[in-house]
């Protein structure tokens, strides 16, 4: 019976504790105000590369220009990491390249 609870309790933090990591990716992260600025004036996206609220230290702003529209979308800074490969992401994410680096985008920033 102890085996068993104490089986069930490790499944459990195990769970809870990748539900918490990717929340900790993808959480928002402030820029200062002349970042923003300076982020405006460009289409491309922006990247921080060492942001102290971010667990990995990457803070990005990710951009998208719908080619057939030429409407730009502007996501909000959010926390992210470095990547390779789409394995190298959490769930639900894709690697983006970026200038000469790759970073992890949430799918649904993708389909804007």
């Amino acid at each position: 019976m102890g085996r068993k609870i104490f089986s069930i309790l490790t499944c459990i933090l195990i769970l809870g504790a990748s539900n918490c990591d990717k929340e900790e990716k993808f959480q928002s992260c402030p820029m200062t105000d002349q970042i923003k600025e300076d982020c405006k004036s460009d289409t491309v996206s922006c990247v921080v590369a060492v942001h102290p609220q971010c667990p990995d230290d990457v803070c990005l702003i990710y951009k998208f220009k719908n080619i057939t529209t030429g409407d730009l979308w502007v996501s909000e800074p959010f926390c992210t990491l470095e990547c390779a490969a789409a394995e190298d992401c959490p769930a639900d994410s894709t690697c983006f390249d970026y200038l000469d680096k790759k970073y992890c985008v949430p799918n649904e920033y993708l389909q804007q």
